[in-house]
This record gives C-alpha cells, sequence and structure tokens, in this order.
C-alpha cells in the first residue's frame, strides 16, 4: 500500500492522452515545488498515446530544468524519467540494466529515459526515502481512503510497509485486516527468522512471500508464449528462471509460507503450474496464488486445476484492458480473464483491485466479471463465455478473499 499512499500525493497522470498533456501536468506540479525536490508523477498509459508520440527524458527536460522527475506507467512495470534523474542515478549509455530489466535507447545508445521492470530500480534508490513516521502518516492516510470505500481487508504486497502497520496496531491505531507480504529476496532470511503465513495478530498477518515471474501486458513485458501481436519479434520476458521458480516454491512449501506468485500471462503462468505440479501440491490451507493469471493457454486450465493454486485476480483491470487487447493480443484476447473456465474447473478464485493501478472498487470488479461490460459504455460484452454468476464473483471478492487472507 506505499504504491497506493504515493500515488495519493503524486501528480496524477492517468487518462493523459500524449507526451505533451504528461509533460504539462509535470510543469503545473514543478511550479509549485521547491527548487531541486523531486516531481514524482503516477499512472501515464502508452496505449493512450498515438503512434510515434514517444516519451523521452528531454520531453520532461522541456517542462523543468529545476526538479528531477520520476513517473511511472499505469501498470507499475516501467518509468519515465528526466535527464537529471538519469544523472542522479548514474544511468548513462555504458550502464547495463540488472537481470529481467530493460533500459531503453536511442540510436546513439544513450538511455532515453524510459525503462523497464527491474531497471526501474535504479531511480527508485536515488528517490527521497520515507521515515517510518511518515510511512505511519502515510498508510494512515491509505486507510482512511479505503474505509471510506468500504474496503475492509487488504492483501499488501508492496515490501517496504510491514513495519508501519505495525507499528500503527501496536497503537490501537490499525482498524482493518492487513495481510503483508515478505520479498523474494527476503525469503531465506525469513525462513531463518521461522516466519510462517498466518503469523501476525487479530489485524495484522503474514500473507505470503511475493514472486515476480513476468511483467505487465500494457508495457509489453509480460512473458507470452508467442508473440504480442503488435511487435512480432517480442513476447515479453520471465524475471526467474523455471528451475528458480521450483526452487523458491519448494523452499516456501516446507517452512509454510505461501507464495504469491505474479505470472500475468499464458507463458509465466504455465511455468508456474508445471513447477507446482513438479514439486507437489502444498497442504491444505498453504495454497499457492498465481496472481493476476489475466492470459491463461487453452491446454493449461486443466492443469490449472489440478495443481491447486488459487487464481487470484483482478476483473477491474478489464476497464482498460479492453481497449489494449486488442492491439496486444489479437485474437488470442478470448484468452484474458478466463474466470468462468477456471470456476467450472473448481478452482478458488478471489478477487481484488490492485491499487493503485486500478481504483479500488471491489464492487467495478464484481459487475465486470459479471456482465464482462464497462458501466456506462454502449459497447458489446467483452468476451461473454467468460463471465460467472454474480453472487459468485461476490463471494471471490468477498467472503473468499477475506478467508484467504486469514481473517
Amino acid at each position: 500500500m506505499g504504491l497506493y499512499a504515493s500515488a495519493l500525493a503524486s501528480v496524477a497522470l492517468r487518462g493523459a492522452r500524449s507526451t505533451a498533456e504528461v509533460a504539462a501536468r509535470v510543469r503545473e506540479a514543478a511550479s509549485r515545488a521547491e527548487a531541486g525536490r523531486w516531481v514524482i508523477g503516477r499512472g501515464y498509459d502508452l496505449n493512450l498515446f498515438a503512434p510515434g508520440d514517444t516519451p523521452h527524458a528531454r520531453i520532461l527536460d522541456g517542462a523543468t530544468t529545476d526538479h528531477p522527475v520520476f513517473l511511472t506507467s499505469h501498470d507499475v512495470h516501467a518509468c519515465w524519467v528526466s535527464s537529471s534523474a538519469l544523472r542522479l542515478a548514474h544511468v548513462g549509455r555504458g550502464v547495463q540494466p540488472p537481470p529481467g530489466g530493460i533500459i531503453e535507447r536511442d540510436p546513439s545508445g544513450d538511455p532515453t529515459g524510459v525503462m523497464y521492470e527491474t531497471a526501474v530500480r535504479l531511480v527508485e534508490a536515488v528517490l527521497p526515502k520515507r521515515t517510518l513516521e511518515q510511512m505511519k502518516d502515510d498508510l494512515a492516510l491509505v486507510q482512511e481512503d479505503f474505509l471510506r470505500r468500504g474496503v475492509r481487508f487488504v492483501q499488501d504486497l508492496d515490501p517496504d510497509t510491514e513495519e508501519a502497520w505495525r507499528a500503527l496496531d501496536d497503537e490501537g491505531k490499525l482498524e482493518m485486516g492487513i495481510a503483508t507480504a515478505i520479498p523474494s529476496r527476503e525469503l531465506r532470511r525469513a525462513i531463518r527468522e521461522g516466519r510462517r503465513t498466518g503469523e501476525g495478530t487479530a489485524r495484522l498477518k503474514l500473507g505470503g512471500v511475493k514472486f515476480f515471474v513476468d511483467g505487465a501486458l500494457g508495457s509489453r513485458t509480460a512473458a507470452m508464449l508467442e508473440p504480442y501481436a503488435d511487435r512480432a519479434d517480442w513476447s515479453g520476458t520471465l524475471l526467474m528462471t523455471p528451475d528458480r521458480i521450483r526452487e523458491e516454491l519448494l523452499l516456501c512449501r516446507d517452512a509454510g509460507l505461501n507464495p504469491l506468485v505474479h505470472a500475468i500471462v499464458d507463458r509465466a503462468v504455465q511455468v508456474v503450474i508445471d513447477a507446482i505440479l513438479a514439486i507437489g501440491r502444498f497442504p491444505s490451507g498453504l495454497e499457492p496464488r498465481i496472481e493476476h493469471a489475466q492470459t491463461i493457454a487453452d491446454q493449461d486450465l486443466d492443469r490449472f486445476a489440478e495443481s491447486g493454486a488459487i487464481a487470484s485476480m483482478q476483473p477491474n483491470h478489464l476497464w482498460t484492458d479492453i481497449d489494449v487487447a486488442p492491439s496486444a493480443l489479437g485474437t488470442r484476447s478470448r484468452l484474458m480473464f478466463r474466470c468462468g473456465s477456471l470456476l467450472a474447473r473448481g478452482v478458488k478464485l478471489i478477487f481484488g483491485t490492485d491499487a493503485p493501478v486500478e481504483e479500488p472498487d471491489p464492487m467495478l470488479g464484481v459487475t465486470l466479471a459479471e456482465t464482462r461490460r464497462r458501466p456506462g459504455r454502449d459497447e458489446p460484452p467483452f468476451h461473454p463465455e467468460e463471465a460467472i454468476p454474480r453472487a459468485a464473483a461476490l463471494a471471490a471478492a468477498t467472503s473468499i478473499a477475506q478467508a484467504e487472507l486469514g481473517f
């Protein structure tokens, strides 16, 4: 929820339809900020820009020369930064991205200011750090916002918020149920410390360990079995090797830690299912969660059920992905959000909102899962064969999800 907290305080870029519009919003924010202070924005979406309208550091340089600029994409799997931010992060022509990352470069080899996946961390490392008290204040605002919306239980997959949630709980200020997550890089330390899924208090529990197997559909970094419809030479990338996925999931199973595995599209989902089937089903009460499971190949539907994994999905993404699907997936759009096919095979579904990527509105997700149509839009349903009954969608967003979080 640290991401959602920062989104509340950042320059809102959602809905911007050009790089010029993004630059205008940055310029306005910079005019109100002290010189030298970072301008941080959230939510730009390349899929809304016209062909050829490409982000570049120089566009942000034209918006402000007094502030380094850091903008994250709508799906939070890419960033667009200014030249001063590149300099502060020491990202130049000779710098190579970390494994799983991409630094976009111009024909001369210089970074353009656009980075994907793990390369984003190069700039995140030099952003101003929040103190514990600041983080507590941020999360208190998040809690207030969620409670106002009627949200009572949250799976927080942010690796940097557990200490602040614990402090709020100790002070008696935690008013909702929070399940936290350990980042995969901390798995072995967590095992040494004897941590287990479900530990905690009445309001704060450990949910599991978060892994990233691929990127995102909007940024075209999610790992596809076939190339993207609009990029014949590119099918995304796996952020973990199949061997490492098996090794990490086995460690989780034996330690009593629930793996929460980010796998957006069909290749990523397939390798996670392969890993679970290879090591054997998890014990009852410790079912691995495939987070997103947004595109699933026909041949993997039965295997998904056989694995015993939970499909942790966010139908809210249909709000934007209905527009992205034709260009990204073409005829394979039918493979998206296969709620009906999974439910028919007995797969346990739980629904979330993926805030701040989408609005934290659970009822929107329920409606989209039931109707496959965006409320207020005059459009046909999106592959209605995958729709599910409203009662099933409500249960996935409420009672089943709450039980899965341990509350």
